[in-house]
């Protein structure tokens, strides 16, 4: 019964849409046969190319907007790209600027370093120096002191020339090989000079000329 129900109330509204459409067809009919005009061929299709230009025309203008528009946002991204071409100059520039002042620093760095290394270099030359003038007299009196019981020595005029034992010669060609053995040459053990006082004697020696 429902199912009948629904149905025949379709029906209905179907039959009174319907009614309403023949009533909206009867209304336009008459407003065309009193408005309507009618024109010859070649007036339609004057009218139709007018409407058609028309149309062409509008769709044009809404190109020339959207071109417009285009044109608008490609200068501002071109003027955003200078603008950002100009800023990695400015730091390509700063960046050669660091880049030159650390170079700078750099070859100051190593020319002071250089010259602190030349100046080592001159110290433990002269360290050097001094350690074996001193290995000499150390060689020299460890040499001489074992036979200072036992000898004599005078020294004359300008500790040139020496009055000795025929043994002196023994301990001081020992010296020579002990400080030849350290490394040092002849010359450097003929430039010492030794003082040496012992208890109630002097003996002077000028060993420039030993080796000679």
């Amino acid at each position: 019964m429902e199912e009948k129900e629904k149905g025949s109330e379709r029906w209905k509204a179907a039959i009174v849409n319907l009614s309403e459409m023949g009533s909206n067809l009867d209304s336009l009919q008459k407003v065309l046969m009193k408005k309507a005009v009618f024109l010859d061929e070649e007036t339609f299709a004057k009218a139709s190319l007018s409407s058609e230009q028309a149309r062409t025309i509008k769709a044009l203008e809404q190109r020339v907007e959207t071109l417009e528009r285009e044109l608008d946002a490609a200068i501002t991204a071109a003027a955003r790209a200078r603008s950002e071409k100009r800023q990695a100059e400015a730091a390509q520039r700063a960046a050669e600027l660091h880049a030159q002042e650390v170079t700078g620093e750099l070859e100051n760095t190593s020319k002071v370093f250089q010259l602190h290394m030349e100046e080592l270099h001159a110290k433990q030359a002269e360290i050097s120096k001094r350690d074996g003038e001193i290995k000499v007299l150390e060689a020299i009196i460890q040499t001489l002191g074992g036979k200072e019981s036992h000898t004599d020595y005078n020294c004359c005029g300008s500790c040139a020339t020496f009055h000795k034992s025929s043994w002196l010669l023994h301990p001081l060609d020992q010296a020579l090989k002990i400080f030849k053995h350290d490394g040092y040459t002849d010359t450097a053990f003929r430039k010492a000079t030794v003082d040496i006082h012992s208890s109630g004697h002097t003996a002077c020696m000028d060993v420039r000329h030993i080796g000679s």
